[in-house]
C-alpha cells in the first residue's frame, strides 16, 4: 500500500521507464561494443521507496535454494548447525 500512496496517480508517468527511473527501482545496465551485463538496483529515485523495498524484502524468509546454498557455505562452521 505504501508504494500505491507514494507513486500517487500512476497515469501521470507517460511510460514505464519514466515510472522505474521515478521510483528507482530499475536494474542497473553496463553496455560496451557487444558486451551487456545487469547489475543491482541503482540508487537513484525516491529513498523512502528503496526503503520500503528493503524492509519487504528482509521480511520474506529465505528460499529453499538460498538455505541450500548458505548451508553449503558454512558446511563445518557453527552457522551451519544454527541455519
Amino acid at each position: 500500500m505504501f508504494l500505491l500512496a507514494a507513486i500517487g496517480d500512476i497515469s501521470r508517468f507517460p511510460s514505464a521507464k519514466q515510472l522505474v527511473g521515478y521510483t528507482g527501482l530499475g536494474a542497473r545496465v553496463h553496455d560496451s561494443g557487444q558486451t551487456h551485463r545487469g547489475g543491482g538496483l541503482t540508487k537513484e529515485g525516491r529513498r523512502d521507496l528503496q526503503c520500503a523495498k528493503d524492509r519487504e524484502v528482509a521480511r520474506q524468509p529465505p528460499s529453499r535454494a538460498a538455505r541450500r546454498r548458505l548451508t553449503l557455505r558454512f558446511k563445518g562452521t557453527d552457522l551451519a548447525r544454527k541455519a
